[in-house]
């Protein structure tokens, strides 16, 4: 049976180990038909175009919206038919032996424990929890990501790929990097993560919005918990 699952993700904040920032956050929206992602879409640009005529050729960043607009888009997001889940790491939870070691590697794939690996590790971790529950009945995952971030680091890709191989084993996978800007799905993941980042930051309730629609995990060095 053909059972293909199409990732979208994006993050906020900055993966270092104590490094001032202390969140980092990877959130994904997910379906089994690129179609739903389109869907979603046109909802949240129709609510946009409600609040200010220029949203018709704008991209959405969560960043760059005022709450009004952000709250329409949680809004679309919550009535959509798509998955949501984001994932938190409390960077400042590193284990100072870790943090001051710049030779600390992760122990199953040997890939040096650095922001760039870190940041590897919580997306995988992000799609692996997503993906093991049901991994028996897929055929096949292809994920997105912001381009632009994997142009800026060359490492992140092969890194990713690493962690994703030695999980999906010999289930199929594709990665692609589109432009932010080109692609529906990763700006819709953008908005989601910025929410959650802001909720844990600045106190924003905005996120609030997505009770019972979106799923949160926490990624910690060595285990997992889910909330």
């Amino acid at each position: 049976m053909n059972n293909e699952l199409y990732f979208y993700f994006d993050d906020s904040g900055q993966p270092g180990l104590n490094r001032g920032l202390k969140w980092h956050i990877a959130a994904t929206v997910y379906t089994n038909t690129q179609e739903a992602i389109f869907d979603a879409y046109s909802a949240t640009k129709k609510e946009l175009l409600k609040i200010k005529p220029t949203w018709d050729h704008r991209e959405l960043k969560g960043t760059d919206m005022l709450s009004q607009e952000r709250e329409a888009v949680l809004n679309a997001l919550k009535n959509s038919s798509l998955n949501l889940v984001v994932s938190r790491f409390d960077t400042s939870s590193a284990p100072q032996n870790i943090v001051k070691n710049n030779n600390a590697k992760f122990a199953d794939t040997g890939i040096v424990l650095d922001p760039t690996g870190l940041e590897a590790r919580h997306f995988a971790f992000l799609a692996w929890s997503i993906i093991e529950p049901i991994k028996g009945s897929l055929s096949k995952v292809i994920l997105h990501y912001d381009g632009k971030k994997f142009e800026e680091n060359k490492e992140l890709k092969q890194e990713l790929r690493t962690h994703l191989e030695r999980q999906l084993g010999e289930i199929p996978f594709e990665v692609y990097t589109p432009d932010s800007k080109e692609c529906e799905g990763v700006q819709l993941a953008d908005v989601l993560a910025n929410a959650q980042y802001r909720a844990l930051n600045k106190k924003d309730p905005l996120f609030g919005i997505l009770k019972g629609k979106a799923v949160t995990a926490e990624m910690k060095i060595g285990k997992r918990q889910k909330q």
